[in-house]
């Protein structure tokens, strides 16, 4: 089989169990309904990803493509090291961001991180990443003196904290109007912290 053949199957394999676990969840997202989703056979899948586990760790590797492209789409190159963190950080403290993806496909690959290294790596890594956005966009923030110096990878580990916690919030207490003071009052304390002004946005 070509190549690419190969890759564009893989890559639908994993795209409808994604679907899978966001429309009957992680429990019973199994290899057989898989197969009966895509109209083929078990050996088929299997013979891509020998253990469901394969399968789990490539579903998260989509997931942290989907946040990639789509913070990309909304954090364009912009030359302003201060104009592109005053961006990141109206981005992610908002429902537009915390509803960009499926909380159930969200909480089932989180939840295997306690149940897989090979997951649990792969968790990591899409942490890593964002972590690393905000890391260089503060440290060129400080080098072009728009901030003073700071920790930036301890300030960058902070922010994607309170992001996610907020994530969790917004989950437990959907339409509940403390998220508004919640996103306000994190980008105060951020704003406060780096000495700077942001503009709120729901």
């Amino acid at each position: 089989m070509p190549a690419q053949r190969r890759s564009d199957r893989r890559q639908e394999i994993v795209r409808e169990f994604a679907a899978l676990i966001k429309e009957e969840g992680l429990e019973r997202a199994s290899v057989t309904r898989l197969a009966a989703r895509l109209e083929t056979s078990t050996s088929l899948i299997v013979h891509y990803f020998p253990r469901k586990e394969q399968l789990v760790a490539a579903t998260v590797d989509y997931v942290l493509l989907r946040y990639e492209e789509a913070f990309e789409e909304r954090h364009p190159e912009i030359v302003s090291p201060l104009e592109r963190l005053t961006r990141l950080l109206t981005l992610l403290f908002t429902e537009e961001w915390q509803g960009l993806f499926d909380s159930s496909t969200y909480y089932a690959c989180l939840y295997l991180t306690a149940r897989s290294e090979v997951v649990r790596e792969r968790w990591a890594k899409m942490q890593n990443r964002f972590v690393g956005v905000a890391s260089r966009t503060l440290e060129d923030c400080v080098a072009a003196g728009a901030i003073p110096p700071c920790d930036t990878e301890a300030v960058a580990d902070y922010i994607v904290c309170l992001d996610s916690g907020i994530g969790d919030f917004m989950l437990a207490f959907p339409g509940d109007e403390r998220h508004v003071r919640l996103r306000s009052l994190a980008l105060g304390m951020l704003a406060g912290e780096l000495g700077i002004e942001l503009a709120e946005r729901r």
